[in-house]
């Protein structure tokens, strides 16, 4: 788990690194009536180039997950696919007292700058979990996180799978998840506001899964691949993942869809509840 002390180095790093290229282009400016040659690239994207070059396969790393097995069963795969080499779209798994705990969240823009809130947030909220904090109050701690920011704002789904099917979890304005198997759930939709827009105190909600039932929740990028707002429907989400261990298949749906240029980045998680004995997953 990254500490908030990686964060903080990241972003050192990343603003040095801001710092430097800024002091090389006024330095080149200056010397432009003598210089020969091409002019330098456009100051934004050789800002943005130098930071990823710098911390954008560590960031990338951190924004996603490899997922988490439990020996009864309870699964969660994910998939991360950012627009850019990285994005702001994240994702979170760990187990906590026997309990399968996963997150997706997707914070507004792209690259670099987002990628950076979007670690901010992510390890804001795992880390309270990981310390005992209920989902509510780790969904308060990522909002306090965004809101001493400059007009951060993020969408979140984090969750808790016990042994017994019982599904905890707190939506922050994010889209919906789907239940592809067994009796859908009451409601999954958002018990919150956004998280960085104002002070709130989010509120937890249960469902009870079938055994063998699937979760899956993604961000918006999955919905907005493709049609009027470009956005693949539910139909075509669920057959993408009609089979287990299939979000690959949802990538390529995605990917096959959408409109040049793209347009947003995409990541999912799928969460299985216990019940049929399975090999974990491969691949």
């Amino acid at each position: 788990m990254v500490t908030a002390l990686l964060v903080a180095t990241l972003a050192a790093t990343a603003l040095g690194t801001l710092a430097t290229h800024r002091a090389v282009r006024r330095s080149r400016a200056r010397r432009s009536v003598v210089a020969v040659g091409p002019p330098p690239p456009p100051g934004v994207d050789e800002e943005r180039e130098a930071l990823l070059e710098v911390v954008g396969d560590t960031i990338l790393e951190r924004l996603g997950d490899d997922g988490l097995w439990l020996p009864d069963g309870r699964t969660v795969e994910t998939m991360y696919a950012p627009l850019e080499t990285v994005g702001g779209d994240f994702l979170g798994t760990l187990e906590v007292d026997g309990d399968a705990v996963a997150l997706i969240g997707d914070v507004a823009g792209h690259g670099i700058d987002a990628a950076l809130v979007a670690l901010r947030v992510k390890e804001a909220v795992t880390e309270a979990i990981a310390a005992g904090a209920s989902l509510e109050e780790a969904m308060g701690t990522g909002n306090d996180a965004l809101r001493a920011g400059a007009a951060d704002f993020a969408t979140m789904f984090a969750c808790r799978l016990d042994a017994e099917g019982r599904l905890t979890f707190v939506n922050a304005g994010h889209v919906p998840p789907l239940v592809i198997d067994g009796a859908p759930p009451d409601d999954l939709q958002p018990t919150g506001p956004l998280l960085g827009a104002f002070e709130h105190r989010y509120d937890e909600a249960e469902v009870d899964l079938e055994p063998g039932a699937r979760l899956l929740a993604f961000t918006d990028g999955v919905t907005e691949a493709f049609g009027a707002r470009g956005g693949l429907t539910e139909g075509e989400i669920r057959a993408a993942v009609a089979e287990p261990h299939r979000l690959d298949d949802l990538r390529r749906a995605v990917l096959g869809k959408r409109p040049d240029p793209v347009r947003d980045d995409i990541a999912a998680f799928e969460l299985t509840t216990g019940g049929a004995q399975e090999d974990p997953p491969h691949g």
